[in-house]
């Protein structure tokens, strides 16, 4: 049962949609904290995305104001009570900033989420006369299932195992951690003339990790982890070309695999992996930290919840235990999207000089616990990722490791 390498976000229409509607909640719930902040007579739920990011904008604006300002003004609804966002049927739906409620709720209330379903995929069918989702026997079918259904794209498998490590394991065994690791960071071509100072680049890296599996009865994941990673410097580039090996390679996220619970397999894990350059005035991977530290939770667990209400409609039943793994890879796909579009615009709104990847965020499914990659490796193949800002270019030699 090999482990899936991805790269990039879902390219599932279906998926997509449902990232999108959240995402554009999402961004409304924080230009509205936002606006809040620079004194406009804006009301704040005293729940929600609204209320965390106001009382984080509250903290933040004092010293870095100009940033909060930027992310309260790039709304085109910045000055009108209403937001607007497009519903179900194509027609504008308008959202009070001036209500009790938080934005989440008026869109749940005006049935935004409802037509958005997940269609059932044709080797995961809902027996009606058991209520009980039926799936492959075999858990690598089922993890491949679940992979097309996601619609990232899978990895191409190429040199096994950086350095030669992970011998095949003799066997199964319950790996205990899965680590995101980095190996190397060249400079194919740097700043040059694009920034004021016109000196070397120091690069810095950033980021999160997300890891999800299964379903409780509560209705959120039963399986999560959701991991900040505080910025670090890699190293001074000088000249265009010039290769750092990361000495030893870093770990930029672990996750914990013997989390419970035992049956929430197969599981989706996420890395978003950001570069900045030192100068970047916003310092945009220290205020996502924080800025996460604040409302990621809450993102999160929205974000599950209405993914999973949207599979649920598109096996035909109720999301209950029965659709343990399905929701939980599935919602890491979404999830993963959601945090891909809330970080791009918050890039964009802040201008700040952070590196752009086709391929973000990095993700695998691993089917079992005993799970293992290509040739029984404890080690998945070296994988490269681009970066690129302006005409600058890096590329990122990386790789997952099975701790046991």
């Amino acid at each position: 049962m090999t482990i899936l390498c991805f790269e990039g976000a879902t390219t599932n229409p279906e998926l997509t949609a449902v990232a999108q509607r959240i995402f554009g909640v999402t961004r409304m719930s924080i230009e509205r904290a936002a606006q809040k902040s620079v004194g406009r007579p804006i009301n704040i739920p005293a729940k929600g995305i609204e209320k965390k990011a106001a009382a984080f904008f509250a903290k933040y604006r004092p010293s870095h104001r100009s940033a909060v300002d930027r992310i309260a003004g790039i709304s085109r609804f910045a000055r009108l009570p209403t937001a607007g966002v497009v519903g179900a049927a194509g027609q504008p739906l308008a959202l009070a900033f001036s209500s009790s409620k938080t934005l989440m709720e008026q869109a749940k209330a005006a049935k935004l989420f409802e037509s958005a379903s997940i269609s059932r995929a044709a080797n995961l069918k809902w027996d009606a006369a058991k209520r009980k989702l039926i799936r492959p026997a075999n858990a690598a079918d089922y993890a491949i299932e679940l992979a097309n259904i996601a619609a990232l794209r899978k990895v191409v498998s190429g040199q096994l195992t950086p350095g030669g490590g992970g011998a095949p394991q003799p066997r199964p065994r319950s790996a205990r951690e899965l680590r995101l690791k980095l190996a190397k960071l060249k400079a194919v071509r740097r700043f040059g003339f694009e920034l004021t100072d016109w000196g070397n680049d120091v690069i810095d890296c950033g980021g999160d990790g997300l890891g999800a599996g299964g379903i409780s009865a509560g209705g959120v994941s039963a399986y999560h982890q959701h991991i900040e990673v505080p910025k670090f410097r890699i190293h001074q580039f000088t000249h265009d070309g010039q290769s750092f090996n990361i000495s030893p390679d870093r770990t930029f996220v672990k996750f914990d695999l013997t989390r419970p619970p035992a049956e929430a397999w197969p599981r989706a894990f996420i890395a978003n992996v950001f570069l900045s350059e030192s100068d970047a005035s916003g310092d945009f991977i220290d205020f996502l930290n924080k800025f996460w530290d604040e409302i990621g939770d809450e993102v999160v667990t929205l974000a599950s919840s209405l993914a999973m209400a949207a599979v649920g409609a598109g096996v035909g039943a109720a999301v209950g235990t029965e659709l343990f793994p399905l929701v939980g890879t599935i919602v890491g796909a979404i999830v993963g999207a959601v945090i891909g579009l809330v970080v791009g615009w918050l890039v964009d709104s802040l201008k700040d000089d952070l590196f752009e990847t086709p391929d973000n965020p990095l993700s695998v499914i691993i089917p079992s616990p005993t799970s293992l990659f290509d040739g029984g490796q404890t080690k998945s193949p070296l994988l490269t990722q681009e970066f690129a800002l302006g005409n600058a270019r890096y590329l990122m030699d990386y790789y997952w490791e099975l701790v046991f």
